[in-house]
């Protein structure tokens, strides 16, 4: 565990006070209500000496944000769905967070709805995936990004982005990374859990990191394994053979029930259509599009 003081900052963090400043104070055992993000707090209290975002901003730190990647798959009304149908998730894990466009739009959401107990734990050894590599040299790949982050010296700088752009966008109290790959991140969370490290299991997984063939269905066995009852299951880039096969077989391997219309419903939108490609798998997508050539496509397996 680590000292009194560096855990009573992080819990200021991950718990701001109404008032101007942080009021930092030691928390002598049973004396004071959990923090609010009690996610947050535990995952820094077990996993780190101090807060990951130490020294990020500062004059020495030395790494920009980078706001410059066009996009992320993930909706605004995507985020709210989710957060309607979990009541008030506690713990959002997503894993594949790159440079943190997703996790920033969720805590923004989460914030605008006054969600305070909710935490994004974002899951990535932040080294860059098959593609990120093969376009790297030349900026090759699509809209010519610099995926890898990688500085003058040749080194990726993926994880300093991310961090940088969370704290630029003030997400830094809801946010809280886990520097490994996704199979490594879901077995510590259920291993934390099963110690009593960890008040509870993820309510909400966001899968956007493997897109090769059967490394979907790897994080699909251990993701629906740490998932809370009622909870969500769900990822983007249904349009990638890869990861749509792999989504597909797994939801027929659970032999689940059909979902009726009025689930369906419950996560669509305006200029969305929700259709329903295996039992108890829902794919949104833009209406008046298919789904496998839509590049905003999302599918979701409710457990």
């Amino acid at each position: 565990m680590m000292a009194a003081h560096v855990l009573a900052l992080i819990l200021a963090l991950a718990d701001p006070a109404p008032a101007a400043g942080l009021a930092v104070q030691q928390r002598g055992a049973g004396a004071e209500a959990p923090p609010k993000r009690e996610i947050y707090a535990k995952i820094v209290d077990e996993l780190y000496d101090v807060s990951p975002y130490t020294g990020v901003g500062a004059g020495s730190w030395g790494f920009q944000p980078d706001r410059t990647y066009p996009h992320s798959h993930l909706q605004d009304f995507m985020v709210e769905n989710i957060l309607n149908y979990t009541k008030q998730p506690k713990f959002w894990l997503e894993a594949g967070s790159f440079i943190g466009n997703s996790a920033i739009l969720t805590a923004k959401v989460m914030k605008k709805r006054g969600f305070d107990s909710s935490s994004v734990v974002c899951v990535d050894p932040w080294t860059g995936d098959v593609n990120m590599w093969a376009w790297n040299k030349g900026r090759t790949g699509p809209n010519h990004f610099n995926y890898l982050e990688m500085d003058k010296m040749g080194e990726p700088r993926i994880y300093e982005t991310f961090l940088s752009n969370v704290h630029s966008e003030g997400q830094q109290d809801v946010i809280v990374p886990i520097r490994a790959t996704s199979l490594v991140a879901m077995r510590l969370v259920a291993r934390l859990h099963k110690e009593k490290r960890l008040p509870q299991l993820p309510d909400v997984i966001y899968l956007d990191s493997a897109h090769e063939k059967d490394e979907t269905l790897m994080e699909l066995r251990d993701a629906r394994n740490i998932l809370q009852p009622g909870g969500i299951l769900f990822g983007d880039d249904w349009m990638w053979e890869a990861v749509r096969g792999d989504v597909t077989t797994f939801a027929q391997s659970l032999k689940l029930q059909r979902l009726p219309a009025s689930t369906l419903e419950r996560f669509g939108a305006p200029g969305w259509q929700v259709t329903q490609p295996a039992d108890g798998l829902l794919v949104v997508g833009k209406s008046g599009q298919k789904p496998e050539s839509d590049h905003f496509a999302t599918w979701y397996i409710p457990k």
